[in-house]
Parts: structure tokens; C-alpha cells; sequence
């Protein structure tokens, strides 16, 4: 019934504890190269999140938006035009 859900899940939930994993070993290489100003890299970088999660809510507006409208509305006239002869599609 759910089974494309479980199936991406089981994919994906590696990464919730591979993730921070990683963060830690960029952090330990990049200390080691950069010194303290990794600290900052590491702070814009997470930083960025909550903005990424606000611009994603934005667009989200824009997803089917005028268009997009426009382009489905004139679909099913593209379709009819393709069953003419002669028509280059």
C-alpha cells in the first residue's frame, strides 16, 4: 500500500546520522587546515538553512503559478494539434 514511502524512507534514513557525521569530519579537516575562521564557514553554512527553508516556502507559491496555468490550460490544444497531419511536433 505504502510501499514507494517505505521504500524512499529506507533509502534516506542513513542520512540522518551520516549527515552530522560528515559535518564533523569537514570541520575537524578544515580546524586543522584553516584554524578558528573554519568555525565561521561552518556557522554560515548552517546559517543558510533556515533560509533555504523560508525561499523554499516562497517558491512553493510560485509552483503553479500564471505560467504554469497557462502552459497546462494550452496542453490539451497542443495534444489536438499533434493528431493533425503535417503538424512538426
Amino acid at each position: 500500500m505504502h510501499f514507494p514511502f517505505i521504500r524512499q524512507t529506507a533509502v534516506y534514513i542513513n542520512h540522518i546520522w551520516i549527515a552530522p557525521c560528515q559535518a564533523l569530519i569537514i570541520l575537524a579537516i578544515l580546524w586543522y587546515q584553516q584554524g578558528p575562521a573554519s568555525l565561521a564557514a561552518i556557522a554560515v553554512l548552517f546559517l543558510t538553512i533556515p533560509l533555504q527553508a523560508w525561499m523554499g516556502k516562497i517558491m512553493a507559491k510560485f509552483r503553479y503559478g500564471p505560467v504554469s496555468r497557462n502552459i497546462l490550460s494550452h496542453k490539451s490544444v497542443i495534444n489536438l494539434e499533434k493528431k493533425r497531419p503535417g503538424f512538426p511536433l
